[in-house]
C-alpha cells in the first residue's frame, strides 16, 4: 500500500498543488492527506475513485504510470 501513498504525493506534486488544494479537491482534510502521503493512513478505494473522477485519470494509469515533475 505504501506505493499508492507515494503515487498520491507524486501526482499532487506534478499537478503543482498544495496539500490543502489537493485535499479539498478530494474532499479530504489536509491532515488526512498528510497522513496518507506519510504512509500513516491507508489509501482506500474511495480515494482512488475520487482521484479518477476529479483528475480524469484512469485507474490503470494511476497504478502504473510514474509521475515525475519535469523542470
Amino acid at each position: 500500500m505504501e506505493d499508492l501513498n507515494k503515487k498520491i504525493k507524486e501526482l499532487r506534486s506534478v499537478l503543482g498543488m498544495t496539500q490543502a488544494q489537493f485535499a479539498e479537491k478530494l474532499e479530504l482534510t489536509q491532515s488526512n492527506l498528510s497522513a496518507i502521503e506519510g504512509g500513516k493512513r491507508e489509501v482506500n478505494l474511495n480515494i482512488v475513485m475520487k482521484i479518477k473522477e476529479k483528475f480524469k485519470i484512469s485507474i490503470e494509469d494511476f497504478y502504473t504510470k510514474i509521475y515525475i515533475k519535469l523542470i
